[in-house]
């Protein structure tokens, strides 16, 4: 098809991605022979500069006009994840890391070699202490950058610098975020060996939402239940 150009929630432009957008249809549970048969339908009605929003719209609706689902629980999913405030969502994320068998501790001051750090979460297992940063954006759609990386970094070696001072010698640094993390911040992290989670993507193959899924469906359903302004604790 002709080049067309979709704008980002952030206003960028980029070219359509035709593998992109198939492979979003396939994770509502659909075989890929009629996954493509779909993207034929939603690709008759693109138009050079439509949003990232309206081309979402366009594939729900032509997989409800197939007969699916169109994964409306994963979206809002998403967008209750962004709709958490930023204690709530470090809550969270503590009890996912208590879930798989961490023993870990909130909300530590932790002395470094130039100043003090407070720790979202300290993850400890059998071979590893983690250094677990939390951030939350309410905008769902925005990345986590370089800079907030940068940042992670130099707080671990500042302190595992300061090591003596506390009883923590930290073994990685481990960014979690309810967003998707750019390009860039991924390359910095890969040279660095800070672990990653976000939406979609983990830097040993399990997304934030995949971790979230491994709670069962009624740990689901109370996140969601933001979206409704239900206060729930984790």
């Amino acid at each position: 098809m002709k080049n067309i150009f979709v704008i980002k929630y952030n206003g960028e432009k980029q070219s359509y991605n035709q593998g992109k957008v198939l492979n979003s249809i396939i994770r509502s549970g659909i075989e890929k022979k009629e996954a493509l048969n779909i993207l034929i339908e939603v690709e008759k009605k693109l138009f050079n500069g439509i949003s990232t929003r309206e081309l979402y719209q366009i594939v729900s609706r032509q997989i409800e006009n197939f007969g699916y689902e169109p994964g409306k629980q994963t979206y809002k999913l998403r967008e209750a994840l962004g709709k958490m405030g930023s204690f709530d969502f470090e809550k969270f994320i503590l009890k996912i890391l208590q879930e798989e068998g961490f023993e870990c501790a909130y909300d530590t001051i932790v002395s470094g070699e130039c100043g003090e750090h407070q720790v979202d979460i300290i993850a400890q297992n059998e071979n590893k202490i983690y250094y677990v940063e939390v951030k939350h954006h309410q905008n769902f759609h925005r990345n986590c950058g370089l800079g907030t990386v940068c940042e992670v970094q130099a707080r671990l070696e500042d302190m595992n610098n300061g090591y003596g001072k506390k009883k923590f010698n930290f073994s990685q640094a481990w960014l979690f975020t309810n967003t998707k993390i750019s390009d860039h911040a991924k390359k910095y992290a890969s040279c660095k060996n800070i672990k990653l989670t976000s939406w979609r993507f983990d830097s040993e193959d399990l997304g934030l939402e995949k971790r979230i899924e491994k709670l069962g469906n009624a740990e689901v359903e109370k996140i969601i239940e933001i979206i409704n302004d239900k206060k729930k604790k984790y």
